[in-house]
């Protein structure tokens, strides 16, 4: 009987389970994105967290659970020095789940996961939006000062309307 057994088998069996969870963190922080099933997704989050927290601290010692966790010293070293410390002030919630669509074979519902960035993307967005009004706004200020009002020519009268009135008056 399997009594207070939590976990979530995917029908496979310890080490097939075990491996699929390392190739889903390892792919996830090689592109820092990831489409895959929603449970594999919700599987994968708590792995990943835990091991984003652990390479906070940075040091040897972390790089080597993140080789651990990941399989790969490489990766263990993009998670240790490129991705943790974009999460220094962040106390949990390093990933977010987007659900997608259904899978057209099996309709299985996919997401993607990914590293949250919201202060990356504040910065950017807070970066491009005034700028470009403060530019316009300066812009129109500096074209109105320096600009004189311009002189519109006046068109000249259509000698074909003058033709026909001379046609008229000699024929």
């Amino acid at each position: 009987m399997r009594h207070n057994v939590v976990t979530k088998t995917f029908n496979r069996d310890t080490e097939h389970r075990k491996a699929m969870i390392k190739n889903l963190a390892s792919s996830l922080v090689e592109n820092e994105s990831l489409k895959t099933t929603v449970s594999k997704a919700k599987y994968l989050r708590p792995y990943i967290e835990k091991l984003i927290t652990k390479a906070r601290l940075g040091g040897i010692n972390a790089i080597k659970s993140a080789i651990v966790g990941l399989g790969s010293e490489s990766l263990a070293r993009k998670l240790v020095n490129e991705i943790a410390p974009r999460y220094l002030n962040r106390m949990g919630g390093y990933t977010r789940i987007v659900r997608l669509s259904k899978r057209i074979g099996d309709m299985a519902e996919i997401a993607r996961i990914e590293f949250v960035s919201k202060k990356e993307a504040k910065e950017e967005k807070a970066a491009k939006k005034p700028e470009s009004k403060t530019k316009t706004k300066v812009e129109k200020l500096e074209k109105d000062k320096t600009e004189a009002p311009k002189q519109t020519k006046e068109k000249p009268v259509k000698k074909r309307a003058v033709k026909i009135s001379q046609e008229v008056t000699n024929g």
